[in-house]
């Protein structure tokens, strides 16, 4: 869940630009960040801590890396919306056919 989710701040559809990152994380490492916590504990650090990053950076192209940093931005106001995501070279540069 997004950090506003998990606040009981207000929230929009930035907060699923969020899930998206969380989700595409997930697919790319095979478990969600912080796996390896209860997940209470979770919903108390995801809040209060810088965003997750990939364990193994080099392992992945810098064009995923920048959409996961630019999705999982802290300050939802600062996130892309889905529109702007389409432009995103992630997205954008993809093959219907290919693996991204």
């Amino acid at each position: 869940m997004a950090p506003e989710v998990l606040e009981s701040s207000q929230y929009d559809a930035k907060a699923d630009i969020w899930s998206l990152a969380i989700t595409a994380y997930e697919l790319a490492v095979g478990h969600p960040p912080h796996a390896n916590i209860h997940p209470m504990r979770a919903i108390f650090i995801i809040p209060t801590s810088p965003p997750p990053t990939l364990p193994e950076p080099n392992d992945f192209s810098d064009v995923f890396k920048d959409f996961l940093a630019v999705c999982l931005q802290k300050d939802a106001k600062k996130r892309p919306t889905a529109y702007e995501l389409l432009k995103h070279p992630f997205i954008a540069n993809s093959e219907q056919e290919s693996i991204i």
